[in-house]
């Protein structure tokens, strides 16, 4: 797009590939325990067994839990929310769906909320089912699935 697309149109990348891209990066997004600064997670340094480094402190970088939701794989932390788009793959990030919450019992364990008026189906590693209605919460835990209904997430917690 920016060498030989400049005056070829045809060796341009489509909004299609660009949108992929960019969301693919912020659902990659994971952020540094010491400064705060956001690094990419890259599935080849896994694969690997390389360690995350910060780029800005040079500190180690565990992985968050990972959910894999069709063709996205979306890293779990504090604050992530996971949009229609990861649902239906229709490019709506505005519309929420569900949100990574903290336990106020037991802050130790994290969950999805459901923030839809749809009722999902919560699938643990032994087979056993659960509802999650809206509002309601599922627990991130390695080995469990949620069928949101069209598609199903898988965790990967190590």
């Amino acid at each position: 797009s920016f060498t030989d697309g400049i005056r070829n149109p045809k060796k341009r990348i489509v909004e299609k590939v660009w949108r992929d891209a960019f969301i693919q990066l912020m659902d990659s997004i994971v952020y540094c325990p010491k400064c705060g600064a956001e690094i990419f997670f890259d599935i080849d340094k896994r694969k690997k067994g390389i360690g995350h480094i910060c780029w800005s402190c040079q500190s180690s970088v565990a992985i968050p839990p990972i959910i894999e939701i069709g063709e996205h794989t979306v890293m779990l932390n504090k604050d992530t929310k996971i949009t229609q788009h990861h649902i239906r793959d229709d490019y709506n990030l505005g519309s929420v769906v569900a949100q990574v919450i903290q336990n106020p019992k037991n802050p130790s364990r994290w969950g999805i909320q459901n923030l839809t008026g749809d009722i999902w189906a919560y699938i643990k590693s032994d087979g056993t089912q659960q509802l999650v209605e809206g509002g309601k919460t599922a627990p991130i835990s390695r080995g469990a699935k949620i069928y949101f209904g069209s598609v199903t997430g898988e965790y990967n917690v190590e």
